[in-house]
């Protein structure tokens, strides 16, 4: 697992203590931003398929394997994403909401109006995101590739399991 990071904080001492032998750790050395940030991670990953996941959110422990799964038995899913928890300041959980129903019939037209995907969720085929590539915006570069890949023919398919922990602000 590719990690590269920008934040100045411990997150490194703690990409570390979940075993230094499976993970690649890169780290900026300036802020290039999220898209080329992600765009260096696509460069580096050696797998056919990665997902993302931000430092200060994290995952179930059956999130990889859940996607992985239905990868091998689904080949026509390229991108698949999960339904999310949301964790507040104060530490409270809640049920983030439901957009399996949303993502199921999401077509190009309306992808264009609002952005629907779990961004964090996602799981991709690595080839087909390093031929798109994430721009490097100030905010929304994952809509702005979403719908790119949707102009080019992919669409993302979904588990409707909460599987992945996002921190509110």
């Amino acid at each position: 697992f590719p990690v590269t990071i920008g934040s100045t904080d411990s997150t490194r001492d703690i990409v570390f203590k979940y075993g230094a032998e499976k993970i690649k750790y890169h780290r900026n050395d300036i802020n290039m931003g999220r898209g080329a940030s992600r765009n260096k991670l696509l460069n580096l990953a050696e797998t056919d398929v990665a997902c993302w996941v931000d430092a200060d959110d994290y995952m179930l422990p059956s999130k990889i394997q859940k996607q992985v799964d239905f990868f091998k038995s689904n080949s026509d899913c390229k991108f698949l994403s999960t339904e999310m928890l949301d964790l507040s300041q104060d530490g409270r959980i809640s049920s983030g909401c439901n957009k399996a129903d949303m993502i199921n019939s999401l077509t190009l037209e309306s992808l264009r109006r609002s952005n629907c995907i779990n961004h964090p969720t996602v799981m991709f085929n690595v080839g087909i995101a390093r031929s798109l590539l994430f721009k490097n915006m100030r905010r929304n570069e994952d809509w702005e590739f979403y719908i790119r890949l949707y102009e080019n023919g992919f669409r993302v398919m979904e588990i409707p399991d909460q599987q992945y922990v996002y921190r509110t602000s």
